[in-house]
């Protein structure tokens, strides 16, 4: 996600500076990088940084399995280091881009439209992840000056290996490998990474008096659904699995902020997936 909106706002005009804990495996040259740990940044190296900017904040540990193995990391990079750059944004007058996620909506069995407005209990959360979104959601609101609360849905693209479900799937599917999940009525607004950077972009240009806002795809997507379109696009019939466990569907709707900013995602379910079999293909024939 990092490097992808990097390349969108660098195109976009925009002076870029990235600050990662590793190096970029595909450097931009109009972007500036910093190698390191941002807990580990002095007060006066990231006040120089943030002074005439726009802090988007992606930094997380962002996966329920990394954050229930280490937990105590996890509070420190995704809570503790939210209230750092809090503080040091609040003193350069800088407006934070939070990155909250869907995580932070129940699961249900049905497509129950999940707003903004939606009262969300923290006795609720059955996560890590989830909970530390949540009160980074908090912070901001307590104690931030300026900002911007963006609830992203599962976000997909082209990368290998496979993360999100969308794209194991089809990674699956190209290889001709068994495809097996829980339930095939699952469901969730999976974004490609072009849209979502497409959003940020025009958050940043805009302005709404909405501080927390869903960005998610336009389509509620089914399991079932993008195996079927799988199907259809290369042609040939998979070998399929459904273990019939409870349906988790979460359908965070956008469009307060597709309202707000003049936004919508232009890439479809049928062109996503045939972007990650064209992806998957070639590396197959690299490989």
């Amino acid at each position: 996600m990092g490097s992808h909106l990097a390349d969108t706002l660098s195109k976009s005009s925009y002076e870029v500076i990235s600050i990662d804990i590793t190096p970029s495996s595909s450097p931009i040259d109009k972007v500036k990088y910093v190698i390191s740990d941002l807990n580990e940044l002095s007060d006066r190296i990231l006040e120089e940084i943030l002074k005439d900017s726009l802090l988007i904040h992606l930094a997380a540990i962002s996966s329920t399995k990394n954050c229930e193995n280490n937990p105590l990391q996890s509070l420190n990079v995704n809570i503790g280091l939210t209230l750092k750059l809090i503080k040091t944004a609040n003193k350069t007058n800088t407006k934070v881009i939070f990155a909250s996620s869907e995580w932070i909506y129940p699961d249900s069995e049905e497509p129950i439209p999940l707003l903004e407005t939606n009262r969300l209990e923290l006795t609720e959360i059955t996560n890590l992840y989830s909970m530390s979104k949540l009160v980074g959601e908090w912070i901001l609101q307590r104690y931030a000056n300026d900002y911007q609360i963006l609830r992203f849905g599962i976000v997909y693209g082209e990368r290998n290996p496979p993360q999100s479900a969308i794209e194991q799937i089809v990674f699956d599917a190209v290889n001709q490998s068994s495809i097996e999940v829980g339930n095939f009525s699952t469901a969730r607004r999976f974004i490609h990474v072009q849209d979502l950077c497409s959003g940020i972009l025009k958050c940043l240009q805009g302005t709404s008096q909405k501080k927390i806002l869903n960005l998610s795809g336009y389509e509620l997507l089914s399991l079932g659904k993008v195996i079927e379109e799988a199907e259809k696009l290369l042609g040939y019939k998979l070998t399929t699995a459904d273990k019939n466990q409870t349906p988790s569907i979460r359908n965070p709707v956008p469009d307060e902020f597709i309202t707000h900013f003049n936004w919508k995602p232009q890439i479809d379910s049928k062109e996503g997936i045939l972007r990650l079999i064209d992806f998957y293909s070639s590396t197959i024939e690299r490989s």
